[in-house]
């Protein structure tokens, strides 16, 4: 069996064997194009044909035959002198699309710019994705350095005050926490049992903090924004609004007041989603 990036974070095995079922092989052609596709958007320079046979494990005709089919659609370009392949534009114009009508997004904007008008620290909305957590909207710090996030980017979520605080309210958070120490590679870093005691804290306090867990120098506190169920409705929240500064300007030692902004901002931003208000990721 094959593994890719993608199949890996799918749970997906692809059959090496080409006696498979017609509907397996359409299946795992439409998985193998677009683990060629993430591979190329997400390396830093365009790749040939050998590289990406030997990063996917796919023999190089099929390779070839899948950055032809690419070429066609308008994902991928090949460069005329190297005569490698790299992601077009066209995957930030479907991403665009799609990110300009996300619920979450829409209803996040006015209060993420108003906190970030108020505090002068980063704002951000996360949300749940497996177990890592997927950062939909930001504002930057106004002060002082800027931080390595930015929307779309994705983090594990045991790294951040926002994917710890979304993790503590999950119906069984250690099962998530121990997917994540046992597929991150830096995760061997974090300890297991101070986390676990932390889940109950976050859910007793109602909030997260993390000092420098994904961004060295950087501290962020962070709150579920609730979900607004009718009466027959039962759910888990899916995401968080939080700010991110240096010890300068955001005192995590004593995050009351950054609390309360961020649980105001978050209950406004549960208003406009409304009962109906479920985001996909």
């Amino acid at each position: 069996m094959v593994k890719t990036k993608l199949s890996a974070t799918l749970d997906i095995a692809l059959p090496e064997d080409e006696e498979s079922s017609a509907s397996t092989r359409m299946d795992t052609t439409l998985v193998k194009g677009l683990s060629v596709l993430i591979a190329l958007a997400e390396s830093n320079s365009p790749l040939g044909v050998s590289a990406l046979s030997s990063e996917l494990g796919y023999g190089k005709s099929n390779i070839h035959r899948l950055l032809n089919t690419l070429l066609e659609m308008g994902f991928v370009a090949q460069e005329d002198d190297t005569r490698r392949y790299k992601a077009t534009l066209k995957l930030w114009e479907l991403g665009s699309v799609v990110i300009d009508r996300h619920m979450l997004r829409r209803a996040a904007k006015p209060t993420i710019r108003d906190i970030n008008s108020e505090t002068g620290n980063s704002v951000f909305v996360t949300t749940l994705s497996g177990t890592d957590i997927l950062y939909i909207e930001k504002a930057e710090s106004v002060q002082g350095p800027r931080s390595s996030t930015r929307a779309g980017l994705r983090v594990p979520a045991a790294f951040t005050a926002a994917g710890k605080v979304l993790l503590a309210h999950q119906r069984d958070p250690i099962a998530l926490l121990d997917h994540i120490l046992k597929t991150v590679p830096n995760a061997s870093a974090l300890d297991r049992k101070a986390l676990v005691k932390e889940f109950e804290e976050i859910r007793s306090l109602g909030y997260a903090i993390s000092r420098g867990g994904w961004t060295r120098g950087f501290n962020s506190v962070a709150v579920v924004i609730p979900q607004l169920q009718g009466p027959n409705e039962q759910g888990y929240p899916h995401s968080a609004l939080g700010m991110a500064s240096t010890d300068e300007f955001l005192n995590t030692t004593d995050p009351k007041e950054a609390v309360r902004i961020l649980t105001d901002g978050a209950r406004r931003i549960a208003e406009l989603l409304g009962p109906l208000g479920t985001v996909v990721s």
